[in-house]
């Protein structure tokens, strides 16, 4: 599909498409001290474009991401295109996303239907994970992010994902 003859709607669908195709996603937390760090997660997203993540406590980037709950302050988190299957590496698909975080308590009713979710991706790892003790369920909230489809074709997204369309597009 040409720049030119994209829609919104199309664009939509393309961005829908993308999160589909991915299993993991780099996060970029911040410490408490204020040590910049980037790591991946396994994910699962919801019908409304929010991730759920399911990390150990002692993992860096968990602690990090207690700190942004505390704080209410934003971090974020990239979707990328597989080097392997891009045409250019210097034009890689790439998602990006400013989010809040939540942590998921075992008692809240949102804790199983996402646990269950990832084990439908995921299998009986997540069976075993959600299991042990330091093993936290994290809610993630994107409220802006940016959708790169090649050289030329970046598109900002307002907090609900849909693309602020600054290319000329067809509306239809």
């Amino acid at each position: 599909m040409s720049r030119n003859s994209l829609t919104r709607t199309a664009l939509m669908e393309e961005i829908a498409a993308f999160r589909a195709q991915q299993q993991t996603l780099l996060l970029a937390t911040c410490s408490e001290q204020g040590q910049l760090l980037n790591s991946y997660a396994p994910f699962v997203e919801t019908k409304t474009a929010q991730f759920y993540l399911l990390l150990s406590d002692m993992a860096e980037h968990s602690q990090n991401l207690h700190y942004h709950e505390h704080t209410q302050t934003l971090f974020s988190i990239m979707l990328i295109e597989d080097e392997a299957a891009c045409r250019n590496v210097f034009a890689r698909k790439r998602l990006t996303y400013q989010c809040r975080v939540q942590r998921i308590n075992r008692e809240q009713s949102k804790w199983q239907p996402a646990i269950e979710t990832l084990q439908q991706k995921f299998g009986k790892t997540i069976e075993l994970l959600s299991s042990l003790a330091d093993f936290n369920l994290y809610f993630l909230t994107p409220q802006t992010g940016n959708y790169v489809r090649g050289f030329g074709q970046a598109y900002p997204l307002d907090s609900e994902g849909v693309p602020v369309i600054e290319h000329p597009v067809i509306e239809q």
